[in-house]
């Protein structure tokens, strides 16, 4: 026996977990899998750990490898039904929605093949397994012990702008990789950036991400999140590459460091109110806020146009400051060299 909240083995049973203190019963309401479920023959599902309108994400224990997983379910509210006291199949609101959910059961199982690729690297979610049961779609992630960044923001306070970029260049090296691959992310921001509690940034949630190409032809589906959206995502045709998740990545940084949402970006074409973070009172150079400002400019053109641009940038920026912060170490171009950081 297990506890559904933590995953760990149960000697005895008892009402609260010796370890994470939690009540270790099952908590799932019906249209959720039951907790104590088993798929794909080897992953025991314990209780949802987040939920939102295309899924939810379940702890869960791969009882060959014994570790805990995150399981994410694809079950998009509006379309998807289930009555667990009964079954844990996945019924739909109507059959003229079938052809709608078949293609987002798809597009589901597309992110899980985007982001498999880059399991290995540290700032990017691992995909461990991905399956269809239940009449829907799953993927078996890495389990991350940490807190999305708006949470902490919440919980913690702002981060220091040096504090914050020695957490977001590993990051960036990973999405470096994911943009040669051709892959962008279409969904940065806070709510999808975990940090963990060994101490850095991973990037999660991939159900936005797509392929693209420099010669761009094909339209590509609306995805917004006010705030953390380029102008570029607001229309179908419009032209989307790295540039675009660097205006995500850039709010990220922008919100991490000041605590505020930057302006929806149609907001800002009609009258642009977007302050730089020194006018907010956060403690930052002039070069490291002309990076981010850049990267949040409304049209890509105006943007860094790829990742090892933006890393260069910021490298050059915090060697340039003369009070020589503590990240110059992840940056020391001033040698002739670069390490990971700069790369």
């Amino acid at each position: 026996m297990r506890c559904y909240n933590c995953m760990k083995e149960l000697k005895t049973e008892s009402k609260y977990c010796p370890y994470c203190g939690k009540e270790s019963s099952a908590s799932n309401p019906p249209h959720q899998l039951a907790a104590g479920t088993m798929l794909n023959g080897k992953y025991l599902i314990g209780n949802a750990i987040g939920e939102g309108g295309f899924g939810i994400t379940y702890v869960g224990f791969d009882t060959t490898l014994e570790i805990k997983v995150a399981v994410k379910e694809f079950y998009p509210t509006g379309y998807a039904n289930r009555n667990n006291n009964l079954s844990n199949d996945v019924t739909l609101n109507y059959s003229a929605q079938q052809n709608t959910f078949q293609q987002g059961k798809d597009s589901f199982l597309r992110e899980a093949r985007s982001i498999a690729q880059f399991s290995r690297e540290t700032g990017l979610v691992g995909v461990r397994d991905f399956f269809t049961a239940n009449n829907t779609a799953y993927i078996v992630m890495d389990y991350l012990d940490g807190m999305n960044l708006n949470r902490y923001i919440y919980i913690n306070g702002t981060f220091s702008i040096n504090n914050l970029i020695r957490l977001m260049l590993p990051l960036m090296q990973s999405m470096k990789k994911m943009h040669a691959k051709n892959v962008i992310h279409r969904d940065i921001s806070p709510d999808n950036i975990i940090y963990v509690k060994d101490g850095y940034f991973v990037l999660t949630d991939f159900g936005a991400a797509r392929y693209y190409s420099a010669d761009q032809t094909k339209t590509m589906s609306v995805i917004l999140k006010s705030g953390y959206a380029p102008y570029e995502q607001y229309g179908k045709k419009g032209k989307q590459g790295p540039w675009t998740d660097i205006y995500g990545l850039c709010a990220t940084m922008y919100k991490c460091i000041t605590g505020i949402t930057p302006p929806d970006v149609l907001d800002r074409i009609r009258a642009d109110e977007l302050k730089p973070p020194s006018e907010l009172g956060v403690a930052i150079s002039e070069e490291v806020e002309k990076v981010i400002m850049r990267g949040l400019s409304i049209y890509s053109e105006q943007r860094y146009q790829s990742m090892p641009e933006l890393i260069n940038a910021i490298c050059d920026a915090i060697n340039t400051d003369k009070e020589k912060p503590s990240i110059t170490k992840h940056c020391p171009k001033s040698n002739g060299t670069q390490n990971k950081g700069c790369q």
